[in-house]
């Protein structure tokens, strides 16, 4: 099974859900950026995608809720640790009250390994995320690290319209 991504306008992406055949189709939304993502086993429907291999899978993704991306750059060699070491951690995650989908997604080209994680909201993932800072480890700490990870996170679903 595979995992795509791409960006574009809010209005661009719900029409792209809108026309496509595929559930859940995720549309994700920060301050400044939209994003999609849906998974399925055929070639993507994006004309410009990130494409991605689930390596781990938990839960089931839903249209609504609160989501983080965290990228890791991941040496070639710790590829095999760094992909058993997460698919142990995400089950970690089925006893998170508030954690309802996650994935470890490797890269299709080049490009950093993600760690998707869905939450019920932002307030969940937040107490959370402050209690598991050894989920997430520091570059050093893991050989198979090469840079700082980063993290990215979204409101999934529908974008309230913003008044003037």
């Amino acid at each position: 099974m595979y995992g795509y991504f791409t960006n574009g306008t809010y209005d661009y992406l719900e029409n792209l859900k809108e026309s496509s055949n595929f559930s859940p189709f995720v549309l994700m939304h920060s301050e400044d950026s939209a994003l999609a993502y849906y998974e399925a086993s055929q070639q993507s429907l994006f004309n410009e995608s990130r494409d991605y291999e689930i390596v781990a899978s938990i839960g089931d993704l839903y249209e609504e809720g609160f989501l983080s991306l965290y990228y890791t750059p991941v040496t070639e060699e710790g590829t095999p640790i760094f992909e058993l070491d997460y698919k142990q951690k995400i089950k970690e995650l089925t006893n998170v009250p508030g954690s309802l989908a996650a994935r470890v997604l490797k890269p299709m080209a080049t490009g950093n390994y993600i760690l998707l994680t869905l939450w019920s909201d932002e307030e969940t993932y937040n107490m959370w995320r402050v209690q598991e800072e050894l989920f997430f480890p520091a570059q050093g700490k893991e050989d198979y690290i090469v840079k700082p990870p980063y993290e990215k996170t979204y409101i999934v679903g529908e974008k309230e319209d913003e008044d003037d």
